[in-house]
């Protein structure tokens, strides 16, 4: 959202969250790279809910319907490319040392472990800082659990910026939404961070649903990333 200046005159060292497809990136084997990865279905319910209810005006999605959604999902592309050739494009670089990738269900399984891990991927120095301060692993744990994003969402307005020598990105956020803009100059997201569970998809996905995600996951990621696959049938997401 805050365009490409903003992150060429980012302060170093620093970071950047991005949902670029990884054949859009400039050059991976510069920096470290963290890909979060989600099963299909959770990313899809949870996209359903960020496309209506979080961003519905932006997108002109505020009366949209999940089957609707459904299809468009599992048939092409999405706002930031298909879901499988997203994960597709990115995965051939999870084998590089400079890239971690990190599963969602392992980050709710065990966040300490994963936080470890990604410590320790980020230098030996945060690793070891982790393991020696008291308090500080379990610090960390709470900050970044959902619960506490949650809270912090909840009440965070983002203010909106008229003036024409603005960024960009902030310019169309403001027109985006310009139709919920509060009497304060802000913009509320509702339910930016909603759920966060795993398995979630069961409450809604019809069974002809489940079987066709699952064809799918098992057509286009199988023959490539067996592994991942295998990871998200041992925590019931191909059932």
């Amino acid at each position: 959202m805050m365009g490409s200046e903003a992150a060429k005159n980012i302060q170093r060292p620093g970071h950047l969250k991005t949902h670029i497809p990884a054949n859009l990136l400039a050059d991976l084997n510069k920096g470290k790279y963290i890909y979060v990865l989600r099963n299909p279905k959770d990313l899809l319910v949870s996209y359903f809910h960020h496309q209506r209810d979080a961003m519905g005006v932006a997108y002109h999605f505020v009366d949209g319907k999940f089957e609707d959604f459904f299809e468009l999902f599992i048939n092409g592309p999405m706002e930031y490319n298909d879901c499988f050739d997203h994960l597709l494009a990115w995965y051939p670089y999870t084998k590089k040392d400079n890239v971690l990738p990190v599963h969602y269900e392992e980050l709710k399984d065990d966040p300490s472990g994963q936080i470890l891990r990604i410590a320790k991927f980020m230098g030996d120095e945060w690793h070891r800082n982790l393991l020696e301060e008291e308090g500080l692993l379990e610090k960390i744990v709470e900050l970044s659990s959902f619960g506490t994003m949650k809270k912090e969402y909840d009440s965070f307005e983002i203010p909106v910026v008229t003036d024409p020598q603005a960024n960009v990105g902030l310019l169309a956020f403001a027109d985006l939404n310009r139709g919920i803009i509060t009497e304060h100059g802000t913009v509320k997201v509702k339910d930016f961070v909603r759920s966060g569970k795993v398995g979630g998809w069961r409450k809604v996905f019809t069974d002809d649903m489940n079987r066709r995600m699952n064809e799918k996951i098992v057509e286009k990621l199988m023959p490539v990333c067996p592994e991942i696959v295998d990871m998200w049938r041992a925590h019931g997401i191909m059932d």
